[in-house]
C-alpha cells in the first residue's frame, strides 16, 4: 500500500487525510484512539480480530444474537474506508435488516484478512501522515488534544501497533456494530 512512486504515495497521504476529514466531521466525539483505530483498520482491515477464527466466529455469533437491530440514522450498510480496495466497515444492524448472511459475512472478514498485507512500517507511516496533519492543523474538527493522538501511538507502537478497541464515549455515542472487509469478498 505504501509503496511505489512519489505521486502514488502523495495520492495515497491524500486519501488518508480525506478519510480522517470525513471521519472527524461525522463523528465529532472521537478521540485519539477512535482515530487510530480507523487508521489500523484501513491498514490492516479485519486481521486482529482473525487470530483465533474460532473465537472470532463465536462473538460474532454472541455479537449477532444480542444485537438491537433498530438502525441508528448514522448507519448505512456499507461505510467506504477505501474505494480503491473497496474496503468498508459493514454495520451489522442495517447488514441483518437488510437480508444480509452472518455467515457469509465471517466468511468475507477470513477472505478479506488473507488478502490484506498491511505491515506495522505501513501503518507507522500511515499514523505519521495523520500526526503531522493534525500538528499542521489540516482538520477543521478535532474534538482531542493531539498530545493525545501522540500519546495513543506511543502506547500502540510500544506493544506492537496492536488493534485497539474504541473509546467508551465513542461506543456510548455511535453504539459501532460493524466488521471491515473487503466488498469483493462479500460478492
Amino acid at each position: 500500500m505504501g509503496e511505489g512512486n512519489g505521486a502514488d504515495r502523495n495520492r495515497l497521504e491524500e486519501k488518508v487525510i480525506a478519510l480522517c476529514e470525513e471521519h472527524l466531521e461525522r463523528y465529532p466525539d472521537m478521540e485519539a484512539v477512535d482515530l487510530y483505530t480507523l487508521l489500523h483498520q484501513f491498514v490492516n482491515g479485519p486481521k486482529h480480530l482473525l487470530a483465533n477464527r474460532q473465537a472470532a466466529k463465536e462473538r460474532l455469533a454472541r455479537e449477532l444474537a444480542e444485537l438491537d437491530l433498530e438502525v441508528r440514522e448514522w448507519e448505512d450498510v456499507v461505510e467506504m474506508l477505501d474505494e480503491d480496495r473497496q474496503l468498508a466497515r459493514i454495520y451489522l444492524r442495517p447488514y441483518l435488516r437488510s437480508g444480509g448472511d452472518a455467515t457469509r459475512l465471517y466468511h468475507a472478514m477470513c477472505e478479506s484478512a488473507a488478502q490484506m498485507n498491511g505491515a506495522p512500517a505501513e501503518l507507522e507511516w500511515v499514523l505519521s501522515i495523520v500526526s503531522a496533519a493534525l500538528k499542521a492543523e489540516r482538520f477543521e474538527e478535532v474534538g482531542f488534544e493531539v498530545s493525545d493522538f501522540r500519546a495513543t501511538l506511543s502506547q500502540a507502537k510500544d506493544a506492537g501497533f496492536i488493534a485497539l478497541s474504541h473509546s467508551k464515549t465513542y461506543r456510548d455515542e455511535y453504539q459501532p456494530v460493524y466488521r471491515v472487509v473487503l466488498l469483493s469478498t462479500l460478492a
